[in-house]
């Protein structure tokens, strides 16, 4: 039987000795097949004025939540991927300056990403910063952003205009040229019936290495300080985990449903 297995809150030193075995000797299978990946959640701990080291008072410090995400559209027939970044929103305009500058990174990295607008909050969901309403958003204790692994405008997890208010289309364009340095784009009749697989994502899943990259960028330049890692397998056998290095203390497995980190984004903004 193939199940989905979930790993909860490892510690990153602990992940990321694993994956160093794994890619010294790849033979040794001492990780999962990258195949078999599907979401991450890495947390990151941040002085809260950007320090370069962390607090001894833990009140002086946050942490942000980065989600990797791997969704499939069984009506489309396609896989949507993204990145979610989550943290406190009274650091919101902390994970602005962020989030731009990590988009960056990644394009870097090979992944062309574009910021997801939504038809109401705009580009923070669960703050105020560049809504789009025109009545203002209500802040929420937890906030948001959303990068999308596509460079095409008209992608069904951005091209979003048609569910904005007539009253706010003006200023959902500002903000989405503003931050994606293009216009929105309306996905085609075509991509709406058949769906478009071709141009749904700028990447084929998500890779360890890629991963650990993206962590070390976060420690170098971002002085982020990297805490654990989860991780949602599917398709797992129970004769996968014999070589591997994760502690099997930290993994459940889950026989039925879709295991998710959250089931709907009001849970991040609690």
């Amino acid at each position: 039987m193939t199940v989905q297995l979930r790993c909860d809150g490892v510690p990153w030193e602990d992940f990321a000795s694993a994956l160093n075995h794994h890619l010294a000797d790849l033979t040794k299978r001492s990780m999962l097949p990258e195949s078999k990946l599907r979401d991450m959640k890495v947390v990151v701990r941040r002085h809260i004025l950007g320090n370069p080291e962390l607090d001894p008072d833990p009140k002086k410090n946050r942490d942000f939540n980065f989600f990797f995400i791997r969704e499939v559209d069984l009506v489309q027939q396609t896989v949507y991927q993204y990145v979610l970044m989550h943290t406190e929103s009274d650091a919101a305009h902390d994970l602005l300056k962020i989030a731009q500058r990590f988009r960056i990174d990644l394009k870097g990295k090979g992944v062309e990403t574009l910021f997801r607008i939504d038809p109401i909050h705009g580009l923070i969901v669960g703050s105020s910063i560049e809504a789009v309403s025109r009545f203002g958003t209500k802040e929420r204790p937890g906030c948001f952003i959303t990068l999308v692994c596509s460079r095409d405008p008209g992608h069904p997890l951005i091209a979003l205009q048609d569910y904005v208010d007539r009253e706010d289309r003006h200023r959902y364009q500002e903000v989405f040229q503003k931050y994606n340095h293009l216009l929105p784009a309306k996905p085609s009749i075509f991509k709406r019936v058949f769906g478009h697989p071709e141009s749904t994502s700028s990447l084929a899943g998500w890779s360890y290495r890629l991963i650990s990259d993206i962590v070390h960028t976060l420690s170098a330049h971002y002085q982020m300080h990297p805490q654990t890692i989860s991780i949602i397998y599917e398709n797992v056998s129970e004769s996968e985990l014999e070589h591997c290095l994760l502690d099997r203390k930290y993994s459940t497995f889950q026989t039925t449903g879709t295991s998710k980190f959250f089931t709907s984004t009001e849970e991040l903004l609690q």
